[in-house]
């Protein structure tokens, strides 16, 4: 680099001010890190032929540590940050005025999202009268005051209080050298180190809320909100749009209902004759990591529909049945299920039981510790994992969406009535809308593969019994059966458990995403319909062909 010593202007390398010419983009590349050696901060630059400018947030510990900020030559200041904030305000004011976003006093939207708003690695959301100020790089700590004096003096729309969050961490790229260079970060009245986490939930500029606690509404519906909770106060307002996709795509949703022989292709008891497995006459909804569930609430507020909401944590359902009350929907006549219980485990005792539901919806967290027992977590990836399990050697799984949403679809599909829907979500940036589909597809072809053997198993066991009690005797009974093929054909399963992606969900107004984040599909909601069960007329044409 060459330094021009008035502004401290960088002179990027010739690579580096192609990539940005040509491409344009929000985030560097990681090869160009190599470029920067000795850079870490808040840098404004130059390309050697005068083809670019601008300034540059390089923070090796962010995911993308290299993220433009803006194409100005003029340092990033206070009063640049403010003008951001205040282009943003406006703009949510307008898409208020659009009707496409909810901006009252009681209401949560995000007011600066990061660099889609031209200041990346910080964001600001509201919750009523307050907000809650995320700080994702240690490059802003000297800003963070500033900001929040800012936000309760802003004339846009009112804020009486600000609370810090932090999400930075240490990083295993620092030397010690370069930590101790970095100094240390104002976050509260205490210092805190950088290779630390800061303290979450602070107020720090103007008045705290009572009990820290607040109730906000969105679309209606009221929702209790603890601000010291950081980064999970108690509803995910990114969803905000999706909540009444989902709400939509259930009123007046009537799914096939399932039967052994449409399933199966036999009567699982043959003197008994079909059976049907239990159907409710309202649509249904399985949560599956269900938080605060607000998927919950508004799918039983706006279709009328019966719940079950599963989530590992005690205290997120606690919350939960409180919002239930707070908008009084906990109706004793309709059936609401709040399930504290590991994903894995739950969707194992689910498909054990054979129960169905008309939506099947996957919002799982970007990362999660699990503990291993009975069923819980994906199946061992090797042997040695296996035994070690088995041994008690391993109690506890990292689980990630980008290891391990396969494993969920496996589980999660066959739960799913014929003609309802299966609806994933992805939550990190680190996973494209691609990888997110090919997972899903892959799981759904594992799903093929599974019930296969175990149609043929249930087939296997029905006619079985069905020549046990015919009196047929064992010896003439065993032979009888080796010489029979109960394995269904793979077309067959295919048809029983076909998939069709029909829509995809994004983000609201106030989080939507510029032209690298749509490619990536972060926060993309896929939406997968499965198709009906063949007809009785269908199966004797299928049964016929076969013998």
């Amino acid at each position: 680099f060459s330094v021009f010593p008035m502004h401290r202007i960088l002179q990027v390398s010739r690579r580096v001010e192609s990539v940005i010419s040509n491409l344009k983009p929000k985030e560097l590349p990681k090869y160009l890190l190599d470029d920067f050696k000795g850079v870490e901060g808040v840098v404004t630059f130059v390309g050697p032929q005068r083809l670019v400018k601008g300034n540059l947030l390089i923070d090796r510990s962010l995911q993308q540590p290299m993220q433009i900020i803006n194409n100005n030559i003029e340092p990033v200041s206070v009063n640049y940050i403010e003008e951001r904030i205040t282009a943003a305000l406006q703009q949510r004011k307008q898409s208020a005025m659009n009707g496409e976003l909810e901006m009252n006093s009681d209401t949560a939207f995000r007011i600066l999202n990061q660099g889609r708003d031209g200041i990346p690695g910080l964001a600001i959301d509201v919750f009523g009268g307050y907000a809650i100020l995320h700080i994702y790089s240690r490059h802003w700590d000297e800003y963070v005051q500033s900001i929040a004096r800012f936000l309760t003096k802003n004339t846009i729309h009112e804020i009486c209080g600000v609370y810090l969050t932090s999400h930075i961490r240490g990083h295993k790229h620092q030397t010690e050298e370069e930590k101790k260079a970095t100094g240390s970060h104002y976050y509260t009245n205490k210092l805190v180190e950088p290779d630390s986490q800061a303290p979450r939930g602070l107020c720090i500029a103007g008045k705290k809320a009572h009990d820290h606690h607040v109730i906000v509404t969105e679309h209606g519906l009221k929702y209790h909100i603890n601000l010291k909770n950081g980064n999970a106060p108690g509803l995910y307002i990114d969803q905000r749009d999706n909540k009444k996709k989902l709400a939509q795509l259930m009123k007046g949703l009537k799914t096939q209902p399932v039967s052994d022989i449409a399933l199966y292709g036999t009567s699982l008891n043959p003197f008994l004759g079909e059976k049907i497995f239990e159907r409710k006459p309202f649509p249904t909804l399985l949560n599956v990591f269900s938080f605060t569930c607000s998927w919950s609430l508004i799918a039983a507020r706006d279709a009328n529909a019966s719940t079950t909401s599963m989530d590992m944590s005690s205290k997120s359902l606690e919350i939960a049945k409180s919002n239930f009350r707070l908008n009084k929907l906990d109706d004793p006549n309709k059936e609401h299920v709040f399930w504290e219980k590991e994903a894995f485990s739950g969707l194992h005792a689910l498909e054990s039981q054979e129960k169905y539901f008309d939506v099947v919806l996957l919002d799982p967290p970007t990362f999660s510790r699990i503990r291993l027992k009975g069923k819980a977590g994906p199946p061992p990836k090797t042997e040695a994992e296996k035994r070690e399990r088995k041994m008690g050697k391993i109690d506890t799984f990292s689980f990630s969406t980008e290891e391990h949403y396969k494993d969920l679809v496996i589980l999660s599909a066959p739960l799913v009535s014929p003609g309802g829907y299966l609806i994933t979500f992805c939550n990190t940036h680190s996973m494209t809308k691609a990888d997110l589909k090919e997972q899903i597809e892959e799981g759904l072809k594992e799903v093929v593969n599974k019930k296969k053997i175990q149609i043929g198993e249930r087939r296997f066991v029905a006619h079985r019994r069905k020549l046990r009690l015919s009196g047929v005797k064992k010896g003439k009974r065993d032979k009888q059966l080796q010489n029979m093929n109960f394995e269904p054909t793979n077309e067959e399963v295919q048809r029983l458990y076909h998939f069709d992606l029909v829509d995809e969900w994004g983000l609201p107004a106030d989080f939507e995403p510029d032209a690298t984040q749509r490619q990536k599909g972060y926060l993309c909601g896929l939406v997968w319909k499965r198709k009906l069960l063949p007809t009785k007329e269908e199966l004797k044409k299928s049964k016929s062909e076969r013998e």
